[in-house]
């Protein structure tokens, strides 16, 4: 359940980033890059945890972006945070 968890808050996620218009494009870039990258470790599930760490490390500073701008995305990075906790991550 909380790997599907976190796939349905990825994609609430995605979904939320495709309505903003970030400062920085690159930076909702970085953000959806991070995203890929976490749906492909969780598909995987073998992953080292120093690269979890590192994983949730980039989501985290790349979320970062849109943490004034934009609450709703932000709370919608709380849930994926969320999840990623409940994996360990």
């Amino acid at each position: 359940m909380p790997r599907e968890q976190l796939g349905n808050r990825i994609q609430e996620l995605l979904d939320e980033l495709e309505k903003v218009e970030p400062a920085d494009p690159a930076a909702r870039d970085r953000l959806a890059h991070v995203l890929h990258d976490i749906r492909t470790m969780v598909a995987e599930s073998e992953l080292e945890s120093d690269e979890h760490e590192s994983l949730r490390e980039r989501f985290d500073e790349a979320a970062r972006q849109f943490e004034e701008s934009h609450p709703t995305l932000t709370a919608v990075v709380g849930r994926v945070a969320d999840s990623l906790a409940n994996l360990g991550i």
